[in-house]
């Protein structure tokens, strides 16, 4: 007994279909990717477990002693915007001038956004500022000679 084979019809247009399909979700995805570019700043949180642990790295007290300009971030969005670009015009100046005696101290109330502590780190890495050292609530900005 013989099988009759099925013959099989393949369609022009559900070819079409699908090519076109599988070209938009390739392109779509490239895109998406491209776009959607993420980046982390690397951050070493400070802790006091390091300075007992390394005594002989971690020599003098913690943040260094220096004229410190406080910049207190309340959450309100104008006068945090104008306290963080004049820290950044400040910062500039401390590191033109390889200033190692003024600093800057970033206070963050309970009230401030996460934004303005991005935006804090953010003025660090455009300035290339080398060493600032996060604590709790606090960012300490100062230029060292080590």
């Amino acid at each position: 007994m013989e099988r009759k084979r099925k013959k099989r019809y393949y369609h022009i247009l559900d070819i079409i279909v699908l090519m076109c399909l599988a070209f938009l979700l390739y392109t779509y995805n490239d895109n998406h990717r491209t776009s959607v570019h993420q980046t982390a700043i690397e951050l070493f949180w400070f802790d006091w477990k390091f300075i007992k642990k390394y005594p002989d790295i971690f020599r003098g007290p913690y943040p260094p002693k220096r004229c410190y300009i406080d910049i207190n971030l309340t959450g309100e969005k104008k006068s945090d915007k104008t306290k963080l670009d004049f820290s950044q015009i400040r910062l500039r100046e401390i590191l033109s001038r390889s200033d190692s005696v003024n600093g800057i101290h970033y206070y963050f109330n309970d009230s401030s956004e996460y934004g303005s502590f991005i935006k804090a780190l953010d003025i660090c890495r455009i300035e290339q500022a080398k060493t600032y050292m996060p604590y709790e609530n606090n960012l300490w900005v100062y230029y060292t000679t080590r």
